[in-house]
């Protein structure tokens, strides 16, 4: 299981399908301090964490009630997290990043890429093998140049959730242990 976001009184958690780049398989809450099973649902994706709601493909979930709403009640430019969209490479959306990839960027990617576009940013978090794994940060414009690039991880120290987006800054773990920031997205 990963952390996802605290509540009042409960702590919600995606867990995870098993393998080295795993997908998301479930959100879990539990009740604090009992640890109690509050609710357990299927999911795949979520696109943006909203205070205690959660937009989701399938819609928007509140979080204390584990329960689809109409919209959230939260200000979303209170506190507004977003994630990627996470493809596999079993996925056939896969093949046409695979290929843009190797066009643009002369770079062969597999195993599976997180893509984010925002309104004159393109990120993605993708996974090249180079005598190890390695999960690669790529932030282009929308002609895809680079404006940064950077190796998260290697090896063992590759974990699932990549980056996320919080208003205007992105955040992103380097090597399990440091929290970078790059500003104006």
């Amino acid at each position: 299981m990963q952390w996802l976001t605290g509540l009042q009184d409960a702590g919600v958690f995606l867990q995870l399908r098993q393998g080295k780049n795993p997908g998301i398989e479930k959100l879990l809450c539990f009740n604090f301090p009992s640890g109690n099973l509050r609710y357990s649902l299927e999911l795949s994706q979520w696109t943006a964490l909203e205070g205690e709601f959660l937009r989701t493909q399938a819609g928007i979930i509140d979080l204390n009630t584990g329960q689809k709403v109409e919209q959230s009640e939260q200000n979303p430019s209170k506190w507004n997290i977003e994630t990627p969209i996470h493809i596999e490479e079993s996925q056939a959306e896969f093949k046409p990043f695979a290929r843009l990839f190797e066009l643009k960027f002369d770079e062969k990617i597999g195993k599976g890429i997180d893509y984010w576009e925002g309104s004159n940013k393109l990120i993605f978090s993708y996974y090249i093998y180079e005598n190890t794994w390695k999960n690669k940060l790529r932030i282009c414009d929308f002609d895809f140049q680079t404006l940064f690039a950077d190796t998260l991880a290697e090896g063992e120290q590759m974990g699932y959730q990549t980056f996320q987006r919080l208003g205007d800054a992105l955040l992103f773990i380097k090597d399990k242990c440091e929290l970078l920031i790059y500003e104006d997205l």
